[in-house]
Formats: C-alpha cells, sequence, structure tokens
C-alpha cells in the first residue's frame, strides 16, 4: 500500500486490467469517473476498489448518455445499478 505524509493510500484492491479491458472511454471520462469514484469512497469511509471504480465509470456513462450494459459491468453490475442514479 503507498503512503503519502504517513496516511494509507486511497486505493484498494484495483483490478485495471478488468478495468481497461470493459470500458472504452476518453481521457477526460477516465478522469471524471477516477474523481466519482474518488469522492463514492470518501463518503462511504472505503478505499478505491474495482468496485467503486465501476460504480464511476457508470456514473460517467449516465452524464454523457450512455447505456449500462450488464456485458460491460459483469459481476459488478448489481453494486452499479443499486448505487447508480437512473440505471434501472
Amino acid at each position: 500500500m503507498l503512503a503519502v505524509s504517513g496516511e494509507p493510500s486511497p486505493v484498494g484492491d484495483l483490478d485495471i486490467d478488468w478495468l481497461s479491458e470493459s470500458f472504452e472511454i476518453t481521457g477526460g471520462s477516465i478522469r471524471n469517473a477516477v474523481v466519482r469514484a474518488a469522492f463514492i469512497a470518501a463518503a462511504t469511509g472505503r478505499q478505491i476498489d474495482t468496485e467503486i471504480a465501476a460504480i464511476g465509470v457508470a456514473r460517467e456513462y449516465r452524464m454523457v448518455g450512455r447505456l449500462l450494459k450488464s456485458v460491460d459491468f459483469g459481476q459488478y453490475l448489481r453494486a452499479v445499478t443499486a448505487t447508480t442514479p437512473g440505471s434501472e
């Protein structure tokens, strides 16, 4: 775990390979999804893990008008649909 000024890193078990293979998004949307994931993690007292990152991507998808497809979110679909407004 990385540390900055003695504080633990806000990043937990994050599967970057799965994320990069599952989602086709631009650099700006990646940044927005990461910021969304950071706010979600901070609000829930969790580290940024793959589930939180997937929720961040889902919220970014909704903001740009993209559909949330179950095939993209795989095992994280339930968490995404439970926490992303308008994803029913």
